[in-house]
């Protein structure tokens, strides 16, 4: 599978990434903002901050299993990268239920 749609997000594998790790990830809703989703990160016990100095205008989020959240908040672009240590067959999955954290994050207050 290479695109999820639900009402809240689509999400789409990379089209250059054969090995299903690189995701992107954008909101249906108008209204849904980086901005929100940044704030729901940095609130939640689930994910931790990683500081890339090589990049600053990246924001990354790490959650317990290594996946990681790059956001760009300049172009509003959200990417989801899946840990290589998971297997090809949940790579999928575990993108699935990383979109739907991410949904809601978002709409949390």
């Amino acid at each position: 599978m290479t695109r999820m749609e639900s009402q809240a997000y689509c999400l789409e594998k990379k089209t250059t990434c054969f090995n299903s790790l690189r995701w992107d990830f954008r909101f249906n809703n108008e209204s849904s903002t980086i901005s929100a989703l940044l704030a729901g990160l940095a609130n939640s016990s689930d994910w931790a901050e990683s500081i890339d100095t090589l990049y600053p205008r990246l924001i990354s989020y790490v959650d317990k299993d290594k996946h990681r959240v790059m956001l760009i908040p300049e172009t509003g672009r959200i990417e989801i990268r899946i840990h290589y240590t998971t297997s090809l067959a949940q790579r999928c999955i575990a993108a699935s239920k990383l979109a739907g954290s991410l949904s809601e994050l978002q709409s949390s207050p």
